[in-house]
């Protein structure tokens, strides 16, 4: 049986855990179904965990499953110890489908650490495998290969469209005023600034892209990377 923990260690905050045998029902709140290290028996045998249902409880003065009247001398508060808990037997987080192992709550910490068996996405098929098996099953798989460099190239390719607007529009308020005010300049340092971080990153791709053999920036052939520094406008000298 599955259930999600609060109120104990850290580690187990809201975690959802799976137990070989099922909690005894004064462990568990009757509405969210979480186990937490504290409950309150109510006259109808309802269990509310210490959260929004028992609040709600306080709140209404009755039971929010069957309304029946609730006052404070009628609950019972139950404590769930956290080395109580650590005791009983557990699955592996993984999922008892993808690794058998069992062991007592207060060593699971340990097992997850040294446990491969989670679920991963084949970089070439995109089905799930587990972890452990990733990189046999890639051995075998029939997908392709794929890179993020196509993907990176084209977020560079738009940053660089929408910089190069942005010059257009500085060029155009430049171009209508006399003298050149700071806030100008400043704007127009700030792209320069942009466009010598984004011809690195270019020659980087350039440089992966040629280490895998295939073309860059395809379906984008009027892009271009700047061979040369970018111009840096100052106070007194603005290029046009």
């Amino acid at each position: 049986m599955t259930y999600t923990l609060t109120g104990f260690a850290p580690f187990l905050e809201l975690r959802r855990v799976t137990f070989l045998e099922p909690l005894p029902a004064v462990r568990v709140c009757s509405v969210c179904g979480m186990v937490p290290s504290c409950t309150a028996l109510l006259p109808c045998c309802h269990v509310v965990c210490k959260g929004p249902c028992g609040r709600q409880v306080e709140t209404d003065k009755r039971c929010p499953l069957d309304g029946r009247l609730v006052t404070a001398a009628s609950i019972m508060q139950h404590n769930f110890e956290q080395s109580e808990l650590e005791q009983l037997l557990v699955h592996c987080l993984n999922g008892a489908d993808n690794c058998s192992f069992t062991c007592k709550l207060g060593e699971l910490r340990g097992h997850v650490s040294e446990c491969f068996s989670d679920i991963v996405e084949c970089a070439k098929c995109r089905r799930q495998v587990r972890r452990d098996a990733a990189a046999s099953h890639c051995r075998t798989c029939g997908g392709s290969a794929t890179s993020t460099t196509g993907d990176v190239c084209g977020d560079v390719v738009e940053e660089v469209a929408r910089m190069r607007e942005d010059l257009e529009k500085l060029r155009g308020r430049v171009s209508e005023e006399d003298t050149v005010n700071a806030v100008v300049v400043n704007d127009v340092n700030s792209l320069a600034q942009r466009a010598v971080h984004l011809e690195a990153q270019l020659v980087s791709l350039v440089k992966e892209n040629a280490k895998l053999k295939g073309p860059i920036l395809a379906g984008s052939p009027d892009v271009m990377v700047a061979t040369g520094p970018v111009p840096h406008f100052n106070r007194f000298a603005v290029v046009q």
